[in-house]
């Protein structure tokens, strides 16, 4: 307080006082952006932002002293506007999309004392994964021989759009493939298979594949539920020659045939298979 006396030049004299108040500033603390994965998929969310960023601004700062307020635009977080500041909670106004956000700090006491900071919001979308069916593969010489239960002819990109189907845009979401759940869930790289590559089941026969569906813009936003077993089918096991004989009853030694009359001879599994008969092997 400055105590201030006037004196005119006939001697008359007068006394004031000038009291200057010093405000503290607030420090407007960077805060962490927030994303925001949508299970119901509608592309919006109502954000709390007093409780998940207020905190951050203030970071230990008083309490008492400051107040935080949220603004949708920097021109009205600088200027204080009246009435445009979020109350409550705050819902984005598009779906599926990042927004700007002003948290503005000043002293309650004096509100040009203020400070300006900003994050995003953004809503992810989740992806639902439709139940892929089994990928079978004859079995064949690309690893040993076509007995053994082992191939390497599995591409399992071949996969993806039955995976996405049509809720998923395959614009928006990855698809990998792990040979483990735990590796699908965290998407580990250890465990991951190079979709685009011809791939070897490690298993005789039937293996296991773990998929991963995950948002582009947010990789937590994602779906490890889904799984599928590549399979190799095995090639029947043939007799190698077998005759199929006929009485010609009119001696002029043409014949009708009935060729699945051979089946049984020609495979024992003969009741769980498919025949087709050609005239030349060339045709088969």
């Amino acid at each position: 307080t400055y105590k201030v006396t006037i004196t005119d030049t006939d001697g008359t004299t007068g006394e004031d006082e000038v009291t200057i108040t010093f405000f503290d500033v607030p420090i407007a603390n960077q805060t962490n952006n927030i994303e925001f994965c949508d299970t119901d998929r509608d592309g919006f969310n109502a954000f709390d932002l007093e409780a998940d960023v207020t905190p951050q601004v203030f970071n230990g700062q008083s309490t008492t002293d400051f107040e935080v307020l949220y603004f949708t635009s920097m021109a009205a977080a600088n200027t204080n506007a009246s009435g445009t500041s979020i109350v409550g909670s705050y819902t984005n106004t598009n779906a599926f999309t990042s927004e700007t956000i002003y948290a503005r700090i000043h002293n309650k006491n004096n509100t040009n004392c203020a400070n300006i900071t900003s994050f995003t919001i953004s809503v992810r979308d989740v992806p639902v994964p439709q139940n892929p069916t089994e990928y079978r593969v004859c079995d064949n010489t690309s690893v040993g021989s076509d007995t053994d239960g082992f191939v390497n002819n599995f591409i399992l990109s071949n996969k993806d759009s039955e995976i996405l189907g049509l809720a998923n845009s395959n614009l928006q979401f990855n698809v990998s493939y792990h040979t483990t759940l735990a590796g699908a869930q965290s998407d580990a790289t250890t465990d991951v298979v190079d979709k685009t590559a011809n791939y070897t089941n490690t298993t005789i026969n039937t293996q296991q594949i773990f998929v991963r569906v995950e948002n582009k813009d947010n990789t937590t936003c994602f779906d490890a539920s889904k799984s599928f077993n590549i399979v190799v089918s095995p090639l029947p096991i043939i007799s190698s020659t077998v005759e199929l004989k006929q009485c010609d009853n009119d001696t002029d030694g043409f014949s009708n045939f009935n060729l699945n009359e051979a089946a049984s001879d020609i495979s024992p599994d003969y009741l769980n298979e498919t025949f087709t008969f050609f005239p030349t092997l060339a045709d088969a």
